[in-house]
């Protein structure tokens, strides 16, 4: 198996945690993969880049946007992201970082106006903890 660590959800609610999933699995069985940006917050640390929701001991924000994902049969979902504030100036740097994380997320989606992805307040995650922004930081999403 390829993490750590599984956490197993039945109709909805974590049922346990396990180590190996393989015995789990059957003919009928379904799983979802889903990438985490937390994979790039310590190659950004290393680089000199703030990471403000670690600086601030928070989770890090995250918004329901107004992007659809490509559904497949019956699942469907408009796309998630996640936001940093990053300061103007290492944009690009955080760019570069974070686009070789391709079994992750990636490079941004976005920056700038988060009206851009339907967000209206960022004060206000639909996920984790709202994130104080500094003078000069823009909002990064992946």
């Amino acid at each position: 198996t390829d993490v750590p660590r599984y956490r197993i959800y039945r109709n909805g609610s974590i049922e346990f945690e396990i180590d190996d999933i393989a015995s789990l699995f059957g003919p009928s069985s379904v799983a979802f993969y889903l990438g985490c940006s937390f994979s790039f917050e310590e190659a950004l640390i290393e680089a000199g880049v703030p990471v403000r929701n670690i600086e601030q001991k928070k989770n890090v924000s995250m918004y329901r946007t107004n992007r659809q994902c490509e559904s497949v049969g019956v699942f469907q979902s408009a796309l998630v992201v996640s936001m940093r504030p990053i300061p103007q100036d290492l944009v690009q740097r955080t760019v570069t970082i974070t686009q070789r994380f391709t079994d992750t997320h990636g490079a941004p989606i976005h920056w700038g106006d988060p009206a851009a992805l339907g967000i209206v307040n960022l004060a206000q995650p639909d996920f984790g903890d709202a994130v104080d922004m500094c003078e000069g930081d823009v909002p990064v999403f992946w």
